[in-house]
């Protein structure tokens, strides 16, 4: 146990020293917390009797570009190391592979889960103090259903889309090739299975990112075969399976 905590202080040290992991999340800060600014701004919420915009609406930059930003920082906690060839190092100072890519695991879910939910929490209190809505001043995050449900599924969904990103980047090893494939199944594989003849629209219902947008916001149609438990599990399947595809590929291949 205490080589593994040695592992992860040793990751701790190398990330926080790594200008990606800076640059990855502020680019995830910057565009939710601006997607939220300018949702709580909107003159549709200036009526006299307006309520302030649902608190899915604010966080929906977030899960449009926030999500990649949160795999390129996953991805780059591991491709970084053999972008500059000091993987070897690493392996050497541990010889258990698993137990390092465990370690960066822990150290980057940790990480996001809590960027995410920090983000939320201020970004749902953007709408508090600058949206036109006469009755925004009132709003409090912690009394509202749907503001809760935001609060703690964005974090578990972050968490998870991190794991499947590192497990593609186990995979791969090239920063690149990963973000190209995880854009693929986030943003295009879903739209592209729809076109098949006949099936494409059953089974573009179960690309991975698809479920996980389900669950994060509660969007399941009456007769769909998942609800928000089995989604989450569904999702969490893929990204763990990738990840330990990922970490049986790194104790079988050369450093």
């Amino acid at each position: 146990m205490s080589a593994f905590f040695h592992t992860l202080g040793s990751e701790w040290s190398k990330l926080r020293t790594t200008r990606g992991f800076w640059w990855a999340s502020f680019a995830f800060v910057f565009v939710s917390l601006m997607g939220a600014f300018l949702v709580s701004r909107s003159p549709a919420f200036d009526a006299p009797d307006a309520p302030p915009p649902a608190a899915d609406t604010v966080v929906a930059m977030m899960w449009v570009m926030g999500f990649i930003a949160i795999a390129v920082l996953a991805i780059m906690v591991v491709t970084a190391e053999y972008r500059h060839n000091y993987q070897s190092v690493t392996f050497l100072m541990n010889p258990h592979r698993w137990m390092v890519a465990l370690a960066k695991w822990l150290l980057t879910v940790l990480i996001v889960a809590a960027l995410t939910f920090i983000t939320v929490l201020i970004a749902l209190y953007i709408v508090r103090f600058v949206s036109p809505s006469p009755v925004a001043k009132d709003f409090n995050p912690f009394d509202d259903e749907a503001a809760l449900r935001v609060m703690w599924r964005y974090p578990v969904a972050t968490a998870l889309t991190a794991t499947f990103a590192q497990g593609l980047a186990w995979i791969l090893r090239q920063t690149a090739g990963a973000v190209g494939i995880f854009i693929l199944f986030f943003a295009i594989l879903e739209i592209a299975l729809s076109f098949i003849p006949k099936w494409g629209d059953k089974i573009s219902e179960w690309v991975p990112f698809g479920i996980l947008n389900r669950f994060v916001g509660e969007s399941f149609p009456p007769d769909f075969a998942l609800n928000t438990w089995t989604a989450l599990g569904y999702f969490a399947a893929w990204a763990f399976g990738l990840l330990i595809l990922g970490i049986v590929a790194l104790e079988r291949r050369d450093a």
